[in-house]
């Protein structure tokens, strides 16, 4: 089966991730493919060694995102980090722990995991260990766990684990095609391009296209037809300069840093162009208010709804967008 460019991104952005973040994701994920999925946060006292369970309990999933941005790391200092932390929570979840004063290379003892009576179904065993990482670029990871596993299974009391479980690692790729990645579980890996490309907008604003004819007829119509609000007429007219000026600026914005919701926000804009074209075709100079906010909220729900941006910038690019097909013209109430 093709591996689909949509996985393929997905891994890309997931490798990425680190520590907390990339347990959410995870643990995300797997609760989009499994109803009943139960997230274990580690609150209070620590998790158990467990991050999630799924099929009754039976499937128990252990993540790590090793902080290595930056840090120098060659790939067996990565490969010695990720068994190191997964050795541990292997211990935790066999109920094993080394002796205070025990040396290198020593037999775990028993050590009761107390956490995990509070966590685990009453009458469950776990019957299959799955450990997520963000890195997988050395596949000599996967017999080391394995020895260890069954090392630990062979001295352990298995009080929460089957006689016959078994170990599975996952890295970017083996998630991204092992449960079901759809556009919202880009978008989430997403947001903080998203948020990065909206932060990068500057607060000031851009010149509009050299051509205002067009708009500055409409303002002119408005003129026309309220003659008594003047003053009000130039606030409004100043007011949608400036967000149309933003509204160009958050365009180049996620072409820049975020294409693939570009990609989106790109059609969304020309969808409703095309709406506003139609309705602004028995439009007068009395309908600009009505129009204008009627656009501010279609807008403002689609992007909530369709393309999911931080709700507290909703608003104000809805406002900016309308801006904007006001000076490019769909939105016209010119007779």
């Amino acid at each position: 089966m093709a591996y689909r460019p949509i996985c393929a991104e997905y891994a890309k952005r997931l490798a990425t991730l680190e520590g907390d973040d990339f347990q959410l994701e995870v643990c995300t994920l797997l609760s989009r493919n499994f109803f009943g999925f139960q997230f274990i946060p580690d609150k209070p006292s620590g998790d158990g060694g467990l991050d999630g369970l799924s099929h009754n309990h039976t499937v128990g999933y252990c993540c790590y995102g090793p902080e290595i941005a930056g840090a120098g790391l060659t790939s067996a200092d990565i490969k010695t980090k990720v068994l190191s932390k997964f050795y541990s929570d292997l211990r935790r979840i066999f109920e094993l722990d080394f002796p205070p004063s025990a040396k290198k290379n020593a037999t775990p003892i028993h050590s009761e995991n107390k956490k995990l009576s509070s966590i685990v179904r009453p009458g469950s065993k776990l019957t299959q260990v799955t450990l997520c990482c963000s890195w997988f670029e050395d596949n000599t990871i996967i017999g080391p766990l394995n020895a260890k596993f069954d090392e630990y299974k062979k001295i352990s009391k298995l009080n929460y684990i089957d006689p016959a479980c078994t170990l599975t690692f996952q890295g970017p790729h083996q998630i991204s095609t092992s449960y079901a990645v759809d556009d919202q579980a880009m978008l989430r890996l997403e947001q903080p391009d998203l948020m990065k490309a909206l932060n990068k907008t500057p607060i000031a604003s851009t010149q509009p296209p050299p051509d205002l004819s067009a708009f500055e007829e409409k303002m002119q119509v408005l003129a026309d037809t309220f003659p008594q609000k003047k003053n009000s007429i130039n606030s409004i007219r100043k007011r949608l300069l400036e967000d149309w000026g933003k509204s160009l600026q958050v365009s180049e914005s996620l072409n820049n840093t975020a294409p693939n919701i570009y990609k989106k926000y790109e059609n969304l804009i020309k969808d409703v162009a095309n709406k506003a074209l139609e309705q602004s075709m028995t439009a007068g100079p009395s309908d600009f208010n009505t129009i204008l906010s009627k656009f501010r909220e279609g807008i403002a729900l689609r992007l909530k709804d369709e393309l999911h941006f931080p709700p507290e910038e909703i608003q104000n690019i809805a406002a900016q967008l309308t801006a904007q097909l006001v000076g490019e013209c769909p939105i016209d109430w010119r007779p």
